[in-house]
This record gives C-alpha cells, sequence and structure tokens, in this order.
C-alpha cells in the first residue's frame, strides 16, 4: 500500500461520523477509498458493542451482588431473591455470549480490513 493510501486509511480513524459519512458517501463502491471507509464503520460500531457488552456484564455482575445480599437480608423473602439471583446469572450468561458475539464481530472487522487492503493493494 502506498504511503498516501496509508495516510488516507489512517485519517479515517480521526475524522468525526459526519465527516467519515460524507467521505464514505462521495467514494465509489468497490474502490479502496470507500471500502477502507466502510471498515471504518464496521470498526467503530463494534467498538461501541464491545463497550456495552462490558458494561452490560458488569451490570450483570453487580444484579448478581444485589441479589444475594438482598436473599441473605430478607429470609422471609429467599424465594424471590432465588429467582433474581437465577434472572441476573442468566442476564450475565446472555451478556457474555453477547460479548464473544461482538469479539467474532470485531474478527469478521478485522477480516474485512484485511480484504480491503488485499483488494487495494491488487488493484
Amino acid at each position: 500500500m502506498t504511503d498516501s493510501r496509508t495516510d488516507r486509511m489512517r485519517s479515517l480513524r480521526d475524522m468525526t461520523l459526519e465527516d467519515l459519512a460524507i467521505f464514505t458517501g462521495d467514494s465509489n463502491p468497490g474502490h479502496w477509498t470507500h471500502l477502507g471507509g466502510m471498515t471504518e464503520f464496521t470498526r467503530r460500531q463494534t467498538e461501541a458493542q464491545l463497550k456495552a457488552s462490558v458494561a452490560q456484564v458488569a451490570a450483570a455482575e453487580a444484579e448478581i451482588e444485589a441479589a444475594r445480599a438482598a436473599t441473605k437480608a430478607a429470609e422471609a423473602e429467599t424465594r424471590a431473591a432465588d429467582a433474581a439471583v437465577e434472572s441476573a446469572t442468566a442476564t450475565n450468561l446472555n451478556a457474555k455470549y453477547m460479548l464473544w458475539s461482538v469479539i467474532a464481530a470485531a474478527l469478521s472487522a478485522i477480516a474485512s480490513l484485511l480484504t480491503a487492503i488485499i483488494t487495494a493493494l491488487h488493484k
């Protein structure tokens, strides 16, 4: 990849979302600039999903701890607290599955980037 292409690809990360949308929209579909813009959109989306997944896992773990504390505090509410723990555990597990799916999406985005770079190199 030429230095100008490399510099352009790196500059995509510094663009605002609006500037990136304009840049990508003005690029010809199939051209390396368009592929680079689409890859940057995917990278940003994946990054946001990763952050959201991590926050969801932390929230689910906090729910588990809160449910356990409620169980100890209110023996009369044991059955309700156990249900809350099970719900929080399911939420935690769901969040972890989501995190792994986002990691898979990130790997897919990396593969797309590599494909775009390889395609650009062969043009």
